[in-house]
């Protein structure tokens, strides 16, 4: 098995390409999909050759942050924002709602806040808040499911009905999926928006 990486830019008209190959023992002919294999290719039919176990990379400093606490703040009120770390590779990390221990500095970067000015008095270094509160955002495991690559539908081996809504975020294999507002939601089924 070899790793192939393939790049295809178009502007004009329709895109289209071919991959094709070619042998000693065989002519130039395109290449039959049943012998690629998709990244995220773990299961389905057919099964991948490979025994996989997959995991983010670690912890990388340039994670997302998102909310209104991003880029406004009002004095005296609570302002709050959401941390998405990343790995090395800006995959998505998740975790089980424990604290990823991050260290976050919050400076100030106009205004009085960057002149460090409190009252009346003025350092003229920027005010850095060190009394802050992180809370996970935590995963709850409500059971297994069944999927078959590039699907839009979960089979699930429970009944998640009260459980999940439409719209919900999950998390599969360490993949975040959102549940559809269309298609069957119901004892065994889970519409996603992307596919699996």
């Amino acid at each position: 098995y070899y790793s192939i990486k393939v790049q295809y830019s178009h502007s004009v008209d329709e895109s289209m390409f071919q991959l094709l190959w070619k042998s000693s023992t065989t002519t130039t002919e395109v290449v039959p999909s049943k012998v690629l294999f998709f990244t995220r290719h773990i299961g389905g039919s057919p099964m991948s050759p490979f025994a996989l176990e997959v995991v983010p990379g670690a912890l990388s400093s340039t994670s997302d942050a998102f909310g209104g606490g991003v880029a406004t703040c009002t004095a005296l009120e609570e302002c709050i924002f959401v941390i998405q770390t990343k790995d090395s590779n800006r995959n998505n990390r998740y975790n089980d709602g424990s604290n990823p221990n991050l260290e976050i500095s919050i400076i100030g970067t106009g205004g009085w806040a960057a002149e460090g000015r409190v009252n009346s008095i003025a350092s003229f270094f920027p005010i850095t808040i060190s009394d802050w509160t992180m809370t996970s955002n935590e995963w709850d495991y409500i059971g297994t499911v069944n999927a078959e690559h590039l699907s839009y539908n979960l089979s699930t081996n429970g009944n998640f009905v009260g459980l999940l809504s439409r719209g919900d975020k999950i998390v599969v294999l360490k993949m975040e999926y959102t549940i559809s507002s269309t298609g069957v939601l119901d004892a065994s089924n889970i519409p996603i928006t992307t596919p699996f």
